[in-house]
């Protein structure tokens, strides 16, 4: 079992500044290699830029599965059960990084106007899939599986000249 698993229960298990309220009796981690093309290292990416404004924005990504993980962004959705759900929840996770959707609200962010550098260390992304009537709707009541995708993250940013 990895750090990122480690993280996720405990975080959940503790109710550790969430309400969330997950069963663990069907889970899998997914490598964010599966979404991002990382370096030869398989380690990290970045140069992602935007310089459409004024300013120069940077995110660079690295992955390591055994890291002290401070938070974790989700995506959840109800379904009939086809795995292409999973795989969109896991997608969505890592597209909150890319989209810069998501950080450390513990991170203060410095004022301004500057080039940026949004640095994320990210574990395996874990998927969680739970079976009850209670998430089907009455339109549809074969609906009854919900996916939670869950991935840790550490964030940082820097002010870059």
């Amino acid at each position: 079992m990895s750090k990122s698993i480690e993280y996720i229960k405990s975080r959940i298990e503790n109710k550790d500044n969430t309400n969330m309220e997950l069963s663990f009796d069907d889970w899998y981690e997914v490598s964010p290699e599966h979404f991002l093309k990382f370096d030869e290292d398989h380690k990290s990416i970045s140069n992602f830029t935007d310089d459409s404004n004024e300013l120069n924005i940077e995110i660079e990504i690295t992955y390591d599965p055994e890291a002290d993980f401070e938070y974790f962004t989700t995506s959840s959705e109800k379904h009939d059960g086809s795995i292409c759900y999973e795989a969109e929840c896991a997608h969505r996770c890592v597209l909150k990084i890319l989209e810069l959707k998501t950080y450390n609200k513990n991170i203060k962010i410095p004022e301004g106007y500057g080039n940026y550098k949004f640095k994320y260390t990210i574990g395996n992304i874990v998927v969680v899939n739970e079976y009850d009537e209670k998430f089907a709707n009455t339109d549809k009541p074969w609906t009854n599986e919900k996916t939670t995708a869950l991935l840790p993250i550490i964030f940082r940013c820097e002010v870059v000249d």
